[in-house]
């Protein structure tokens, strides 16, 4: 289903994203796998590009930043994955903080 760039979305749980069937698969043109295959160095770069981005974007409004923040988000969940570490163990850092 095709959505213009400030439609509503339906928001995510993200205790429940898992790319590790893309990466296991190595599902062709996923942007996942790409993403790994050019490893660690390539997947930091796209974190630290979208988090400028964020940084830039206008704070009116909500679309350009949720979209903004959705890739950041997006591309943090796949550095996890390629530095092997489990998205329960940032759960658990959050946790922690809320005591």
């Amino acid at each position: 289903m095709y959505t213009r760039p400030c439609d509503p979305v339906a928001p995510a749980d993200p205790a429940r994203h898992d790319d590790r069937p893309a990466a296991a698969d190595r599902t062709p043109g996923s942007y996942t796998v790409h993403l790994l295959d050019h490893g660690l160095a390539k997947v930091s770069q796209k974190v630290g590009e979208e988090a400028v981005e964020v940084r830039s974007r206008p704070t009116r409004g909500r679309c350009p930043a949720g979209r903004g923040i959705g890739d950041l988000i997006f591309h943090l969940l796949v550095l996890l994955q390629a530095r092997g570490v489990p998205f329960e163990d940032v759960l658990r850092t959050l946790e922690s903080r809320e005591k």
